[in-house]
């Protein structure tokens, strides 16, 4: 740091030089959150832009290639995604979250064989990873091995207790397994609480009191999901609401 200060003051080619640099870098990172919150609101095609954007002005930025890949799988463009995370490999292999993206990808492609084993390469990378715990629980429930997939959710939630979607996933296997509505419905609750909403609580939420006899309870909450950019939440209140106000 001495030595930057040191060039900084004494060479004025430096000064331009190293502005130039530090300019790029914090533009590229600003593109990359920028990038991350597209994908919250589910605007891939914006995120996309975004990423590319970063990677145009620093293509070594941490985790823009993987970052881009699964913008691409989501946009379906699985070509482009596979190249992007062939490159955020060769140019970071002990990169966990490349794996963790990947896995994502593959889900999109209903390729779960695929994403399990990278769920697992992420998880020998990086054994405290709450969200590759997660996501291959997540597998686990699909593939109905209920004994993994209560394992390893488990394992997510206790390393992340504020992630909303570990305990969506709970529920809903709650649901699947042992038929437990009420210990669902206490899962989809908590995910309401958490700082990091995952919105498909309030749409299971909604299902489930529907479900259970309490239906402009449960409607309202699938206009909460809808409101929150779940997209599956339309169609569900066309289906059980079409007597409310959309």
């Amino acid at each position: 740091m001495k030595k930057i200060l040191y060039y900084l003051f004494l060479i004025s080619s430096a000064i331009f030089c190293g502005c130039s640099f530090f300019a790029k870098q914090s533009a590229a990172n600003y593109y990359i959150v920028e990038g991350i919150k597209e994908e919250k609101g589910n605007n891939w095609s914006a995120a996309l832009q975004d990423y590319t954007k970063a990677l145009n002005l620093d293509p070594h930025i941490a985790g823009g290639y993987a970052l881009r890949g699964h913008a691409k799988a989501k946009l379906h463009d699985s070509m482009g995604a596979r190249v992007d995370f062939y490159t955020a490999i060769h140019n970071s292999p002990e990169d966990a979250n490349t794996y963790n993206l990947m896995g994502l990808s593959e889900l999109e492609e209903n390729m779960p064989d695929s994403a399990l084993i990278h769920f697992n390469k992420a998880l020998s990378l990086k054994k405290d990873f709450a969200y590759a715990f997660n996501n291959k629980s997540y597998v686990e429930y699909e593939k109905y091995d209920s004994l993994d997939a209560f394992a390893d959710n488990s394992k997510s939630i206790l390393l992340d207790p504020s992630n909303s979607w570990a305990y969506v996933y709970r529920g809903l296997m709650k649901l699947e397994f042992h038929h437990d509505s009420i210990g669902a419905l206490e899962d989809f609750n908590i995910a309401i609480t958490k700082p990091n909403l995952y919105e498909r609580a309030y749409f299971e939420k909604g299902r489930l009191s529907i479900y259970m006899g309490q239906k402009d309870l449960g409607c309202s909450y699938l206009h909460k999901a809808k409101d929150l950019g779940y997209t599956e939440a339309d169609k569900a209140i066309q289906q059980y609401c079409n007597h409310q106000q959309n």
